[in-house]
């Protein structure tokens, strides 16, 4: 029996080191310890026929070191727990960065959300070298916060390694890049002439709506007698048109009258822009303004002559007012409108020639059908 022992303890070291030279990494086990069961077993060995395998203890060999819990063999003589030696992190041999940690197998920063960017652990949240990301860097006078390079002061924005304001700055106006030229400068982010309401022609400064060079556009020159107002070429006086060079009321101008060029002849002028007589409801007959509705000689229309001694122009009708009840001796005198039955003779209202109706006696019936006297 001992000389069995003694072959069974040669060829367990035999085992141990061939294990630990091809990096076995399980746990040792004594295969001449007793298990739970009262029987012997190894792990990578067979027990004695009509045995039960069982495990043994939980710590591993690693030459004449025993490793603690959880360790392996690395090398011949080197424990190592994969899970957190900086030496040896998630494998044998991987050795962590400087200044790195191993947590659970994985190289990483001490500090959580820390970031290992040239060789060491940085904060990219604030680091002025490493902003954001790995090498992105944060030009003076701009600053690291939250990862982004921003200007130390509220109304100040990045251009180019800058920090600028965009509401006045003459090289950054309105957005990086966008230059204000002379006589412009930038005001509330935009390139504006000095004075508010001026706009720029041909290098200058000047207001549309009354510079007489550039009215209401560029090159828009307003000529004599006209300036610019409003952003119009304009008369002096309101109302004022030019004609011919010169500015003139088209409603009141005899030689340009509604339109330029129109001319008013004696006996007329112009009145609204049209040609009128003087007098209202005259009109031109014959280079003579004349009323056509008494007018004699012109009576209705142009020419029209009322020819006899009694013909007179009534309303613009010729009629005779000797025996016109309507007219009767003058015009608008209507012998009917005076007294029933009456009638016009010799140019009076009577009752027929007639005598005896006085007054405002009307003239009986039987003045008109029987010559009697008889008023009422």
């Amino acid at each position: 029996m001992g000389h069995v022992r003694k072959l069974l303890t040669l060829g367990l070291s035999l085992f141990l080191a061939v294990g630990c030279a091809v990096g076995f990494d399980g746990p040792y086990v004594d295969p001449l310890a007793p298990n739970d069961s009262g029987n012997t077993s190894g792990t990578g060995g067979t027990g004695d026929s009509g045995n039960t395998s069982g495990t043994g203890g939980s710590d591993m060999l690693c030459g004449n070191t025993t490793c603690a819990p959880g360790g392996v063999c690395c090398g011949e003589m080197t424990c190592a727990n994969l899970m957190f030696d900086p030496a040896n992190c998630g494998a044998c041999g991987n050795q962590c960065p400087p200044g790195n940690v191993c947590t659970m197998g994985v190289c990483g920063c001490p500090i959580a959300g820390d970031m290992f960017c040239g060789g060491a652990c940085v904060n990219t949240q604030a680091n002025q070298q490493h902003c954001g990301a790995c090498n992105n860097v944060c030009n003076a006078p701009n600053t690291c916060s939250g990862g982004v390079c921003r200007c130390p002061g509220s109304d100040l924005s990045p251009c180019g390694s800058e920090c600028v304001n965009l509401q006045n700055d003459n090289e950054n106006c309105g957005m990086c890049g966008v230059t204000c030229t002379e006589p412009e400068s930038c005001f509330l982010g935009d390139c504006r002439c000095p004075v508010s309401g001026e706009t720029v022609c041909d290098g200058m400064c000047g207001n549309r709506m009354t510079d007489n060079d550039n009215c209401g556009s560029c090159g828009n020159a307003c000529t004599d007698p006209t300036s610019c107002r409003g952003g119009q070429c304009q008369c002096p006086t309101t109302g004022e048109t030019v004609c011919s060079g010169a500015c003139v009321n088209r409603m009141t101008d005899n030689n340009n009258c509604g339109t330029c060029g129109t001319t008013c002849s004696a006996p007329t002028t112009c009145t609204m822009g049209m040609c009128r007589c003087p007098n209202s409801g005259d009109t031109v007959c014959s280079g003579v303004c004349v009323n056509r509705m008494t007018d004699s000689m012109n009576c209705g229309t142009c020419g029209n002559v009322c020819s006899g001694a009694n013909s007179t122009c009534c309303n613009g009708m010729c009629v005779n007012t000797q025996d016109s009840e309507t007219h009767c001796g003058t015009c608008g005198n209507a012998c009917t409108m005076q007294k029933a039955n009456e009638g016009c003779v010799n140019g009076a209202c009577s009752c027929y020639g007639m005598p005896g109706c006085t007054g405002t006696k009307n003239c009986g019936l039987q003045f008109v059908f029987f010559g009697a006297e008889g008023c009422w």
